[in-house]
C-alpha cells in the first residue's frame, strides 16, 4: 500500500509539471503511405506559406538551392543575396558538399555512380554501417542559413518573397523553432527501481533481443538534442560529438532532455549500477542543438549534415514542430541513415495535423515516427495520463508504431539531480526505445540498410486491438521479434566435394541460427539457389536432388553452370533477397574451399 501511495504521489507531480510545460508554448501547422523509395520527381519550387503568427527566428532564414545550382558547388557570401539585408551566410551542408562535388562530373552533368550503375547493370547497395558518407547524391541540395540585419518577423517574410523570385532557389523559408517533446522532471524520485519499458507486460521484450546481441561499440548513434551530460552509466559509451549552437565541442547537457534520451538508447548494461539501455554497448554521439526546451531548424539541419559526413548511421530526434520546412525535409532526404522521431505529445491525430519531422515517415523509408503507450496497459497515453491537452499523438498513416513512453526511468544529469536517475513522460521517451532496437539490429547485421531497418522494426511489432487503427503497423515495438527476423551475415561456406563426369557436388554450410521464411535452414523448400548468372534464379529442383544434413545443403551442379564462381541466395519472409557471391581459390585441387568476397545482402525487391 505504501508503494502504491508513493507511485501515485510521483505520478501526480509528474503530471502537474507536464501540464505546466505544455502551457509554456504553442506550436502551429501542413503533407500516403510508401515504404519503398524517397520521392524523385521533377523539381517544383516550394512557395512559403508562413504567417506572422508562426514560431520562427526573427534574424535568420533558410534557403534551399535547386538541383542545378547545388551542382555548381559555389561559395556563397552575403553579396550573393542583394535582395535581402544579409550580413552572414552559413552553409548547412558544409560537411558533405565536398564529398558530393568529388563525385560529380560537371562536363557530363551526372554522378560517376550513375555511369557505373549503368555499366554494371546492377544496383549499388550501400549498407548504412559503412565507411562511406551517408549521402543520397540525387537528393543532395545546398542549404544556406542567412542572417539579416535589424531582423524582425516582417522582414524575414518579405525577404523570403523576394528570394522566391530567383531561378536558382528551390525554397526559401523561416528558420522555425522546434520543441523537445518531454515533460519537465518531478521534484524527487528514484525509488521506482524498475524498467518496465524493457521487460514489462507491454514492454519491448528487450531480454529476448539481448539473446542475439547487446550491441557494438563500433556502431555510432547520434542523439540530436540538448547534449549528453557525463554520467556513470553513460561515460563508457559516450564519444565526441559537436555543439551546433556555438560551433564547439562542448556537448554537455545543462537541461536534461538529451541525457534522458541517451540513457534509454544506450546506458551501459550489466555494469551493476543504475539502469540499462536498450543497446548496452554503443557509441553515443551527442549532437547538441538546444540548451532548453527549444531549438532552431538550422541547428538540426547542420547536425544531420555532420552525421552524414561522420558515418553516424542512426539518429534520434525527440522533438519537432507543426511546420513543413522544405530545407529540413531536403536534408533528411539526403541523409541515407535511419532517423527515428517522436510523434509529439498534444493528443493530436497527425494524419490531419502533421507534426514534423516525424510526418516525413509517410514518404521517406528511412524515417520512423513513434507514439507512446503505457507499459502497464499497452494503451496510448491520453489526457487521463498526462493532463488536459496532453497525450501521445497518433495517426493511422503518419505514426509507424508505439513504444513505452510513460514514467520511463533513465539517466539524468547529476549536476541537476545528484542521484542521477529520474522517470520521465513523453513520446521523447518512446522514440529512443526504437532507436536502441535499431542499434541492436545494425550491430547484429551491419549490412542492413536504413530502409531495411525500418521495414524490420515496423513489420515485427506485436499487434493488438488497443492501438489498431492508431498507427500504420497496428502494434508496439517488439525488439526480440525484430532481432529474430534478421539473418546474420555470418559466412555461408561453400565447398566443392568432388566431381563425377560433368557434375560437381557442392556442400553449402549455413549458420545454425539462420532462418528462411521464419523456419530453420534445414527446411529449405522454395526458390533459394542460383548459379552462374547472379540475376537468374534457380529452384533447388533445377539444381539436381538436394539433401540437408546438420545445416549443410548439398547441391549437385553441372560443370557448365559453375565457371569460376557459384552464387547462393534466397528470399526471407519479408521478401528481401539475400545473396552471397563466392569465388573459389582453385579449380584443380581434389577438394575446393570457397572464399566469400562480395555480399549483396539483403536487397529489398522493387
Amino acid at each position: 500500500m505504501k508503494k502504491k501511495t508513493l507511485r501515485s504521489t510521483v505520478l501526480a507531480v509528474l503530471l502537474a509539471f507536464f501540464a505546466l510545460g505544455l502551457q509554456g508554448f504553442t506550436v502551429q501547422p501542413d503533407a500516403q503511405l510508401d515504404i519503398s523509395v524517397p520521392e524523385k520527381h521533377e523539381e517544383q519550387k516550394v512557395i512559403c506559406r508562413a504567417s506572422i503568427n508562426d514560431a520562427f527566428a526573427e534574424d535568420t532564414l533558410l534557403v534551399t538551392l535547386n538541383r542545378a545550382a547545388s551542382r555548381q558547388f559555389l561559395t556563397y557570401t552575403p553579396l550573393d543575396f542583394p535582395e535581402t539585408d544579409c550580413i552572414k551566410t552559413k552553409d548547412l551542408t558544409e560537411c558533405t558538399v565536398d564529398y558530393v562535388a568529388t563525385r560529380y562530373d560537371k562536363k557530363n552533368a551526372r554522378f560517376y555512380e550513375e555511369a557505373l550503375r549503368e555499366a554494371q547493370e546492377v544496383e549499388l547497395i550501400q549498407p548504412v554501417n559503412s565507411d562511406k558518407m551517408l549521402v543520397d547524391l540525387d537528393a543532395f541540395r545546398r542549404i544556406l542559413c542567412l542572417t539579416i540585419a535589424d531582423g524582425s518577423k516582417e522582414k524575414v517574410l518579405s525577404s523570403i518573397k523576394l528570394l522566391e523570385q530567383r531561378s536558382d532557389i528551390f525554397a526559401a523559408g523561416p528558420n522555425y523553432i522546434s520543441q523537445l517533446k518531454v515533460s519537465p522532471p518531478n521534484d524527487y524520485y528514484y525509488a521506482l527501481g524498475q524498467q518496465e519499458g524493457l521487460n514489462g507486460p507491454y514492454g519491448i521484450n528487450a531480454p529476448g533481443a539481448w539473446n542475439y546481441t547487446q550491441g557494438s561499440q563500433n556502431l555510432r548513434v547520434g542523439i540530436i538534442d540538448s547534449g549528453i551530460a557525463a554520467h556513470p552509466d553513460l561515460n563508457a559509451n559516450l564519444v565526441t560529438g559537436k555543439n551546433f549552437i556555438d560551433n564547439s565541442a562542448n556537448t554537455n547537457d545543462t537541461y536534461h532532455h538529451g541525457t534522458v534520451v541517451a540513457g534509454i538508447v544506450g546506458a551501459r548494461g550489466n555494469n551493476a549500477i543504475g539502469v540499462t539501455g536498450v543497446c548496452w554497448n554503443v557509441s553515443l554521439v551527442p549532437l547538441k542543438v538546444a540548451n532548453t526546451t527549444t531549438t532552431l531548424n538550422n541547428y538540426i539541419i547542420a547536425a544531420i549534415d555532420w552525421a552524414s559526413k561522420n558515418n553516424v548511421p542512426i539518429l534520434n530526434f525527440s522533438g519537432g514542430n507543426y511546420y513543413d520546412d522544405p530545407a529540413l525535409k531536403t536534408q533528411i532526404n539526403k541523409y541515407t541513415g535511419l532517423l527515428v522521431c517522436a510523434a509529439s505529445n498534444e493528443n493530436n491525430n497527425n494524419d490531419t495535423t502533421p507534426f514534423y519531422p516525424a510526418d516525413y515517415s509517410r514518404t521517406n523509408p528511412r524515417v520512423i515516427s513513434v507514439g507512446a503507450i503505457r507499459y502497464e496497459t499497452g494503451n496510448r497515453t491520453t489526457p487521463a495520463d498526462w493532463g488536459v491537452g496532453a497525450g501521445s499523438n497518433y495517426g493511422a498513416q503518419s505514426v509507424d508504431l508505439f513504444a513505452p513512453g510513460h514514467i520511463i526511468l533513465s539517466t539524468y544529469p547529476t549536476a541537476i539531480y545528484p542521484d542521477g536517475y529520474l522517470p520521465q513522460l513523453g513520446t521523447s521517451m518512446a522514440a529512443p526505445f526504437v532507436t536502441g532496437t535499431a542499434a541492436l539490429l545494425l550491430s547484429y547485421e551491419p549490412s542492413l540498410t536504413a530502409a531495411e531497418l525500418k521495414s524490420i522494426i515496423v513489420n515485427s511489432v506485436t499487434k493488438y486491438s488497443a492501438v489498431s487503427g492508431l498507427c500504420r503497423s497496428g502494434g508496439r515495438l517488439n525488439a526480440a521479434d525484430a532481432l529474430d527476423s534478421v539473418e546474420p551475415s555470418s559466412p555461408i561456406l561453400f565447398a566443392l566435394m568432388g566431381k563425377s563426369g560433368s557434375e560437381w557436388t557442392v556442400n553449402v554450410n549455413i549458420p545454425l541460427e539462420a532462418k528462411v521464411n521464419g523456419v530453420s535452414t534445414a527446411q529449405y523448400n522454395s526458390k533459394m539457389c542460383f548459379a552462374g548468372d547472379a540475376r537468374t534464379w534457380k529452384n533447388l529442383s533445377d539444381l539436381k536432388p538436394t539433401t540437408v544434413v546438420n545445416s549443410v545443403v548439398q547441391v549437385k551442379i553441372k560443370e557448365n553452370f559453375l565457371a569460376t564462381s557459384i552464387v547462393f541466395g534466397y528470399l526471407d519472409k519479408y521478401g528481401h533477397r539475400h545473396i552471397k557471391l563466392a569465388y573459389y581459390l582453385s579449380l584443380n585441387a581434389p577438394y575446393y574451399t570457397a572464399k566469400e568476397v562480395t555480399i549483396y545482402k539483403p536487397h529489398v525487391n522493387s
